[in-house]
C-alpha cells in the first residue's frame, strides 16, 4: 500500500469475514395523510426496498382497500447531518377509509436488494387517520415545459413531481417537491396541511433536506388558499396566488456540493398575486434539530427559532392589520388558513435543476406548541401472539433490540423500529431475546 508521493509498502496479511446480509426490511413507520378525497397510507422502511414487490397484492388492511401503491424513489441521504429513520417508502392509495378509522395494516413479501422478504402472515402497524391532507401548490414548470423557464427543456419531466408520505399521524412527513420556484407571484412546492380558525401556534423540526438550491425552503406556511393545480402560465395570465406566512430554513450546501444559504428566513406574500418580502431570520439550523414555530394572534404573527424545541428565539412578527390593497382598503388575513409544514426547493435557482430528480425533506414532531407529553418509563409493556405472529410493545421511546443467547459482552440487533410496536412471524423468528435500549 502506498500514499501519493511516497513510498510503498506491503502490509501484513489479515482476514476479511463477508457476513452476508440475509435481514427482510423492517418495517420502521406507518403514518396517514388526506389528499383530495382520498386517504393515503405511508409505510417507511430500514433499508431500500426492491420496487418491483411494492405491490398492492402485499398490503393488507383491517378496513378499506389498497387502490395503487406508489413507491418513493427518493434517494437516502448521506449527510452527517441526516439522522433519518427511514431509507424508502411508499404509499397506499385507498378506498374505503374515513376520518377517525383506526387501520391495521400488514405488510408482508418485501424485499430488500438482497431479495430477503419479509415472510407471510407479515408484519403490521396501526395507524389513525387524522386531520392532515396535502397538496402540490401550483404546476410544474419541469413538467409543463414552461417557455419562461429555460430548464424545464432537455430533462426527463417524469422524474419532476411532487409527493408526501406520512410516517406517523398527523405529526411526521416526507414531502418530496419538484417544484422550480417559490418566489415573487408565483409558487411550486409539496404541502402539508390542517385548516385552523383563528389563532394558532404550531412548532415543527426540520431532520433533514436534500442538498438543492442554495434557497430551497423547508418550513411551516400558513396560507389563505391551496392553489392546486395552478400552472406558471395561469399567472403570468392573471391568476393571484394566495398570501402566505412562512418561516423556514435553507440548506447547509447545494446540490454541487458548494454553500447554501443555512439559515433560517422570515417570509410574508401581503396581498393576493403579490411578491415575497422578507425580513429577519437569521442563525444556523442545527440539523437534525432544525426547530421551527409559527404563531398566530389575531392579525399578528411572529417566527422562532430553536436548536431543541424548547428554548426559542423571536426572528421576526408581522402585523397584517396594516396591510392595505392598491385602493387603501385593509386587507387582512382571513380567520381560517391552512397551516402545516411545506418544502419549496427552488430547483430553478443556482442551476438546481441539474439534479436531475425530484428532493425530499423530512419534517418531524409537528404540533401544538406547548403539547409537550412527559415520556413514560423506558419498558415493555406487552408481549401478545396472534395469526402466527408475535407482537411486542413498549413505552418511553428508545428502539427494540435482540439477540439469540444473552451472554457477557454479546452483540444484540437492532430491529429498527422506534415507533414502540414490532411483530414478526413465529415460525421463522427462531429463538430470540429482546430489549429496549435508548
Amino acid at each position: 500500500m502506498s500514499a501519493p508521493g511516497a513510498t510503498s509498502v506491503t502490509s501484513s496479511q489479515v482476514t476479511l469475514t463477508v457476513v452476508a446480509d440475509s435481514t427482510a426490511p423492517a418495517v420502521v413507520s406507518a403514518g396517514v395523510v388526506k389528499r383530495g378525497t382520498g386517504i393515503e397510507i405511508g409505510i417507511g422502511f430500514d433499508e431500500p426496498i426492491d420496487a418491483a414487490t411494492a405491490v398492492a397484492a402485499n398490503f393488507t388492511l383491517s378496513k378499506g382497500t389498497v387502490t395503487n401503491v406508489r413507491n418513493e424513489p427518493y434517494s437516502t441521504p448521506t449527510d452527517a447531518n441526516a439522522a433519518v429513520d427511514n431509507k424508502a417508502a411508499v404509499v397506499l392509495e385507498t378506498s374505503g377509509l374515513a376520518a377517525g378509522d383506526v387501520v391495521t395494516v400488514t405488510v408482508k413479501n418485501i424485499k430488500d436488494a438482497k431479495g430477503n422478504a419479509i415472510p407471510a402472515p407479515g408484519v403490521q402497524k396501526s395507524v389513525t387517520v387524522g386531520k392532515m391532507a396535502w397538496v402540490a401548490i401550483g404546476g410544474n414548470d419541469y413538467q409543463d415545459a414552461y417557455t419562461g423557464n429555460p430548464a424545464a427543456f432537455n430533462k426527463d419531466p417524469a422524474n419532476y413531481y411532487d409527493d408526501a408520505v406520512a410516517l406517523k399521524t398527523d405529526s411526521d412527513f416526507d414531502l418530496i417537491s419538484g417544484g422550480s420556484g417559490n418566489w415573487n407571484n408565483y409558487d411550486e412546492a409539496t404541502f402539508a396541511y390542517e385548516e385552523i380558525t383563528g389563532d394558532f401556534d404550531r412548532i415543527a423540526r426540520v431532520e433533514y433536506q436534500d442538498p438543492g438550491s442554495q434557497w430551497a425552503r423547508a418550513g411551516l406556511m400558513a396560507r389563505a388558499a391551496a392553489d392546486e393545480n395552478v400552472k406558471h402560465v395561469d399567472v403570468d395570465g392573471g391568476y393571484q396566488m394566495a398570501p402566505a406566512m412562512i418561516v423556514r430554513v435553507n440548506p447547509v450546501v447545494q446540490w454541487n456540493g458548494a454553500a447554501a444559504n443555512n439559515s433560517f428566513e422570515w417570509v410574508w406574500r401581503d396581498l393576493a398575486g403579490g411578491n415575497y418580502a422578507s425580513s429577519g431570520g437569521g442563525g444556523t439550523p442545527a440539523y437534525p434539530n432544525a426547530w421551527l414555530r409559527l404563531q398566530r394572534s389575531g392579525q399578528l404573527f411572529t417566527g422562532f427559532r430553536s436548536d431543541d424545541g424548547t428554548n426559542w428565539v423571536n426572528i421576526g412578527t408581522h402585523d397584517w392589520s396594516t396591510v392595505v390593497d392598491a385602493d387603501s382598503n385593509p386587507a387582512p388575513l382571513p380567520a381560517k388558513l391552512l397551516v402545516g409544514p411545506y418544502f419549496g426547493p427552488e430547483l430553478n435557482n443556482n442551476d438546481a435543476w441539474n439534479i436531475g430528480h425530484s428532493v425530499v425533506a423530512k419534517f418531524r414532531d409537528y404540533k401544538a406548541f406547548g403539547n409537550v407529553v412527559t415520556p413514560p418509563d423506558l419498558q415493555i409493556s406487552s408481549v401478545t401472539q396472534a395469526n402466527g405472529s408475535i407482537t411486542i410493545n413498549w413505552t418511553g421511546g428508545g428502539t427494540l433490540e435482540w439477540t439469540s443467547a444473552i451472554t457477557a459482552g454479546g452483540t444484540w440487533t437492532t430491529t429498527g423500529d422506534s415507533d414502540g410496536s414490532y411483530s414478526e412471524t413465529i415460525a421463522t423468528a427462531g429463538n430470540k431475546f429482546f430489549r429496549v435500549k435508548k
